[in-house]
């Protein structure tokens, strides 16, 4: 992907299951995900940004 994604969570967001979300100084949503990976149940959707076009991924 050449620009920046932004990702849209699904209902339930990560923390409920224990997962860690930090927001930076500049209010961007961090975190070291499950052993450095975010699981991709937690996702629903994935554009690119600033062009928000779809990118496409499987559950």
């Amino acid at each position: 992907v050449s620009s920046t994604p932004a990702l849209s969570w699904t209902n339930g967001l990560p923390s409920s299951d224990g997962m860690k979300l930090y927001i930076s100084d500049n209010k961007v949503i961090l975190t070291e995900g499950f052993d450095g990976v975010v699981p991709i149940k937690y996702f629903e959707k994935i554009e690119t940004w600033p062009g928000r076009a779809p990118i496409p991924f499987q559950r």
